[in-house]
């Protein structure tokens, strides 16, 4: 039903203040049961699973503040664990790493710029049209059409890209996600979908792209190798894999 607290470690491959994009420990909200856990921003981030459910989610939340870890380590420095002691500490200038954590739980996650040579420039080549023509319906390679769309974004900040793909790959992209949700136990015949595990997809190739409170989508990075031992659930995510471009 969904409802569960998640607590997300650091992601160690990632810039500082990274959360991870699977948890490392999920906590049904059961009834009279009270939880507590240390927050310190840029090393643990904790959020809260989508309630997919009619039943209600209902919680007492708080915290505890504290102008360092260490002065949350014994019961006789209670008296330093008030938010008024942070802020004037914070005022003063002296504030700690850990002195602050933000309601959301997940901290700020630093976001990489793109590169400046990942920028678009100048017209399609024939060889950028021939590559996207495997993709694109031919109006969109079309240069009065594209002049349009971008009329339209630069108006209106977004462009509906409408029978954006080939008839034909659609039909087979919609045919092999089907055959992909089906693998990781969805199905489209069921009242009400069941809650995803947090590895949904990640097979075959795909692999999940984070951090989870600011995105998280499958990226396909080729066909693993059976050396890496990743368990397939089944063909379609191979397939799909093989139909997307090349990374």
């Amino acid at each position: 039903e969904g409802g569960a607290l998640e607590l997300y470690p650091a992601d160690r491959d990632a810039p500082h203040g990274t959360p991870a994009t699977t948890p490392s420990k999920e906590i049904l909200p059961l009834s009279d049961a009270l939880l507590l856990f240390v927050v310190e921003p840029g090393v643990s981030f904790h959020a809260v699973r989508e309630v997919r459910r009619e039943r209600a989610r209902i919680s007492i939340q708080g915290w505890l503040h504290a102008p360092t870890l260490e002065a949350t380590s014994g019961f006789e420095h209670r008296g330093v664990a008030t938010l008024q002691q942070i802020l004037q500490t914070r005022g003063n200038g002296t504030a700690t790493s850990s002195a602050a954590v933000g309601d959301s739980g997940a901290g700020a996650s630093p976001i990489d710029a793109l590169p400046s040579s990942s920028y678009a420039t100048g017209d399609l080549t024939s060889e950028d049209r021939e590559f996207l023509s495997q993709w694109l319906a031919p109006e969109y390679l079309n240069d009065t059409h594209l002049q349009t769309v971008a009329s339209q974004f630069a108006d209106s900040s977004y462009a509906v890209l409408a029978q954006f793909l080939r008839p034909d790959v659609f039909s087979a992209l919609l045919e092999m996600l089907g055959a992909a949700d089906t693998a990781d136990g969805f199905s489209q015949d069921s009242a009400e979908a069941p809650l995803p595990c947090y590895g949904a997809g990640a097979c075959d190739g795909w692999e999940v792209i984070g951090p989870p409170h600011l995105r998280r989508y499958l990226r396909y990075e080729g066909e693993a190798s059976a050396a890496e031992g990743q368990a397939a659930p089944g063909a379609a995510h191979s397939r799909l894999g093989r139909r997307a471009p090349p990374p």
